[in-house]
């Protein structure tokens, strides 16, 4: 959804991908409470269990450094909770 919500173009097809996109997301919400709880809470506390627990954060790193070079959960986290 996030691709779709941020696509730079607008033409009409585009347009409405990010109409669908939109509409296909409140559906899931309205369906589902609990997501719509999540991504609230997401929105409140991007972090993750383990991301606030720093010594087990330090050993992940440790023995995997390619961890690193990935897109943080906390990112995830706010790009979706900004789509909704």
């Amino acid at each position: 959804l996030p691709y779709l919500y941020d696509f730079q173009h607008t033409c009409n097809e585009q347009i409405f991908a990010k109409y669908f996109a939109d509409v296909l997301a409140m559906h899931v919400l309205e369906k589902n409470p609990s997501i719509k709880d999540l991504i609230t809470e997401w929105k409140n506390n991007p972090k993750s269990k383990l991301e606030e627990n720093e010594e087990l954060k330090q050993l992940m790193l440790q023995e995997t450094p390619w961890m690193k070079d990935l897109v943080s959960n906390e990112e995830k986290k706010s790009t979706v909770g900004i789509v909704f």
